[in-house]
Formats: C-alpha cells, structure tokens, sequence
C-alpha cells in the first residue's frame, strides 16, 4: 500500500502518522464544506516528514495567520482557507496549495477585514507566507510572505484605508502586491454587509504535477454552462439518494487519483477523507434544491468551477441534514476537459 518492501520501519511511523494528520486535515478542505470545524492539527509536520507521496520533487506549502479578522486565503481564486469558524478570527495554520496550483504563473493572497469580534486587540492582521519544500531531501525554501495590519484601534473606522499598511518579508523585495476594494463581501453579526479588501501577488511554480484542470479550457460563465452543471449536480444527488457510491466514485475518478497523489493516500482511503460515506449514513440528502440559490462561480481564468449559495455562503447543492444537528455539503470543482465535464477537485 503506502509502504514498500525498501521502507523502514521508522519510515512506517512516519508513514501512519502522517495519513492521521492528513485525515484530520481533509474534514477543512474546500471540498468538505463542513458545519463544525474541529482544529487544525499539525499540517506541516505530516507534510514534511511524510516520505511516501509521490508528485514530483517540489511542493507548496501557504502558511496563514490571522488576529481579530475575516480573511480568506486564495489561490488562483479559489478559497482555501478563512476565519468563519475561528474562534474570533484568529488563526495559525497552514496548507498544501500544491493541488490548486500549475506550473508557471499563479495569483496567491489573502481577502481582508478586520472585526472587533468583542475583543480589544492592538493590531488587526492577515498573513501569509509562501514556502516550496522538496520531497526528496526536506529542503525549505521561503518564496513570498506579507502581512496586511490596520493599526487604526478602536476610534478609526475599519472602512479607512488609510490606515492599511502592507509589509513584505525579505524574500518578498521582487513581488509587487495588487490591492483590490470588494463590495459588500462580508456579513457582519448585525446583519449589515461591508467591503472587504483584496491583496494578491503573481508567483512563479514549478515541479509539480500538471493537474488535469490545467489542461481544461477556459469557460463562458453563462446560462448554458449553468444548465450543463445543474444536471450534472441532479445526477449526483439522485445517484446518492440510491446509494449509488460506485457511480460517484467513477464521476471523481479524477479528483480521486490525483488527490491521493498529492496527499500520499491510496484512493480508497483517500476517498473516505471526503466525507460522503459518513453523510450517508448520518444524514438524508436534501433531494430538490432550490437552484435560484445558487450562483455559477468561475476560478482559476474559469478553468474550474462550481455552484455556491448566494450570497450567504459558499455552500454546494449537495447538501445532507441528520439528526443532532447534523450536516454536511459536500462542494466539488468541475472543468470541461475534452468536450466533457467532469469533476476535478
């Protein structure tokens, strides 16, 4: 399986430690849009010491931090992580980025705003850093890093950017930050929407595996594309609302291999992280949605993309409710790959 004949027994520690982390890691992955978040344990430690995943030599690792703030880290649009369900937005945690990234040029940053959350803070941040590791000799490579602060207190409104200031890291001199106002992206406790700010830079990536949704083509975020990806959505939710778990498996056959790739899981395994077998036994899926909800989103030059709640919240048509609170939404990327649409994240 994960271990071959040449592996040593402390590889084989390393090993099973590393599939624990990973399995912990998955129930925050986007693809797992999940109601209760337990904590983040130990990412970059069953990144770095796990000595089995194959996918070439060079990997990426976005570590992220936050005080008192919404923030949002992207890459190449997509949402990897953010503070929602942060005990009072602040977090420190990290991210293997490397299944949303392709060779070549890639946009990483972070979507910013702070909040009191109740609690007197002297500086209100979002952070991120961008290191590449090597799977063959664990060498760490710092790339990109910045941190966004407002530093206006208690008596300045969060709205005045003037007093937003961005600092970079020494390895960051070369990098230029682009800086973007997005209206009406954060709901606040009283209900009220506010601007968020967008800080993003273009980095180079190189040595990795060339993802199937690198090769898809860019897509037209239009009506015909949205009634393509509705059917394909009702096709899933039927399949399992018949318990039909071999026909999804073959609908993320894509996803699938290449997640286990990126993680060092075998694809069973793999699999199981993305919650759907325990849904269906915990849950009932929620069989007619109520499509007008939902909003069509492009990411990456809409090479990939997906259904979302709007505006509330970026929560997939294939949602499951159970008892004791339970629920669960599991939220897939699709791309049009050869004429065919199909999953792939």
């Amino acid at each position: 399986m994960l271990v071959n004949k040449n592996q040593t027994r402390y590889d084989f520690i390393l090993t099973i430690i590393s599939i624990t982390c990973y399995l912990n890691y998955f129930i925050f992955y986007e693809t797992a849009c999940i109601k209760n978040h337990a904590k983040y344990i130990f990412l970059v430690i069953c990144i770095l010491m796990y000595p089995g995943v194959s996918m070439g030599n060079s990997r990426y690792i976005a570590k992220f931090k936050t005080q008192s703030s919404y923030c949002f880290l992207i890459v190449n649009d997509v949402h990897v992580l953010n503070t929602m369900n942060s005990s009072k937005g602040t977090i420190s945690t990290a991210a293997d980025i490397t299944p949303m990234l392709e060779n070549g040029e890639n946009k990483i940053g972070f979507i910013f705003r702070p909040d009191d959350w109740g609690v007197n803070v002297s500086e209100y941040y979002c952070e991120i850093e961008l290191v590449k590791t090597n799977t063959n000799n664990n060498a760490y490579e710092p790339i990109v890093g910045f941190r966004v602060t407002f530093s206006g207190g208690d008596k300045l409104s969060f709205d005045d950017k003037t007093t937003y200031s961005i600092n970079l890291n020494k390895e960051s001199s070369l990098y230029s930050i682009s800086e973007r106002t997005i209206q009406d992206m954060i709901l606040l406790d009283n209900g009220v929407r506010a601007n968020a700010y967008g800080y993003t830079t273009n980095v180079n990536i190189s040595n990795i595996p060339q993802w199937a949704w690198t090769k898809a083509s860019t897509q037209k975020i239009d009506n015909s594309l949205r009634a393509a990806i509705i059917k394909s959505y009702s096709d899933i939710i039927d399949n399992i609302s018949h318990n039909e778990i071999n026909k999804i498996k073959e609908k993320y056959a894509i996803a699938i291999k290449e997640g286990a790739v990126s993680t060092g899981m075998d694809e069973g395994i793999y699999f199981e992280t993305i919650g759907i077998n325990d849904a269906m036994v915990k849950g009932h899926i929620l069989k007619n949605p109520d499509w007008n909800k939902f909003k069509l989103v492009g990411y990456a030059n809409n090479r990939i993309f997906r259904l979302e709640r709007y505006p509330t919240n970026k929560i997939s048509p294939i949602e499951w409710e159970g008892t004791d609170d339970f629920y669960y939404s599991w939220c897939p990327y699709f791309s049009i790959i050869d004429g065919k649409l199909v999953l792939v994240r």
